[in-house]
């Protein structure tokens, strides 16, 4: 989480995600000294304080040649009450459609499950990948990044 400080703009948020990945010996785990209560989660220092958080994802694509075609998120805190853990729903939730590239090859079956196609008004409407996960990465940010 402290990673994230300071990326509320989402513009080192995904670079930083790589090199996560490209340096995996890169401990993202504050320590300073703390040891969690004993029968507790390494997580208790942020559940304790309302900093957890966790993310459901809804990703529609149109196949494999188009890619990524509506990104949906919902942000839910953990919260310890009374020894026992619970949620909230933030009440702000992100849904957002994405204008894939012109030479897109959409796979016309998945419009019987999520109803959106090339000609769909919030498809032609909507920005490209690059915009939308910019926006992503702030409401991100604006959760996890305090």
């Amino acid at each position: 989480q402290d990673r994230c400080k300071g990326h509320a703009d989402g513009t080192d948020l995904a670079h930083n995600l790589t090199d996560l990945r490209e340096n995996p010996e890169i401990d993202t785990f504050d320590y300073n000294g703390y040891k969690p209560p004993k029968g507790k989660s390494i997580a208790h220092k942020w559940i304790a304080t309302e900093k957890a958080v966790y993310i459901s994802l809804d990703i529609e694509t149109g196949g494999e040649n188009c890619g990524i075609i509506q990104l949906s998120a919902q942000i839910f805190r953990m919260i310890e009450h009374n020894s026992k853990m619970t949620s909230e729903i933030e009440k702000e939730c992100f849904d957002e459609y994405v204008m894939p590239s012109k030479d897109s090859i959409w796979d016309e079956r998945l419009f019987q499950i999520h109803g959106l196609h090339r000609d769909h008004p919030r498809i032609k409407a909507a920005d490209d990948i690059t915009e939308v996960w910019r926006r992503f990465c702030i409401y991100v940010g604006k959760h996890i990044g305090n």
